[in-house]
């Protein structure tokens, strides 16, 4: 059964935690811009210290994404495989979709058109808590 709890919400971004499948999922709903980099900081923080190993970023509620939101991606992805861990994005809207290839994170950080593939990317042997 999937659980899901909010990190963090305001006016204008909501941050939910989400086990699906055993997999750790961060669901974005809102625009991720300079205003929500503590929040997202903070929400991949936290699951890095409970122990998460693989990173779902599901951005399809996300209809934005500025300079800020590009570099906090690509640096969690840097420092977490730097440790051995794994970040992934799933199901980005086109608009953050084509931000993302434009900006040529999509050759490092891989992306999946939906979640369930995003979930089935990451092995079965691979646990995301201690």
């Amino acid at each position: 059964m999937d659980t899901e709890i909010v990190l963090h919400e305001d006016d204008n971004l909501r941050i939910v935690k989400r086990v699906v499948l055993g997999r750790f999922v961060l669901s974005f709903h809102g625009p991720i811009t300079f205003q929500a980099r503590r929040p997202f900081q903070e929400s991949v923080t936290k699951l890095r210290a409970e122990g998460c190993r693989s990173l779902i970023l599901h951005l399809t509620e996300v209809p934005f994404v500025d300079s800020v939101a590009l570099a906090l991606i690509t640096i969690t992805w840097r420092t977490w495989t730097e440790a051995g861990l794994m970040v992934v994005i799933a199901q980005p809207s086109p608009y953050v979709k084509e931000l993302l290839t434009l900006a040529n994170i999509t050759k490092f950080v891989s992306s999946f058109a939906s979640l369930q593939e995003a979930i089935s990317s990451i092995k079965m042997g691979d646990p995301l808590t201690k």
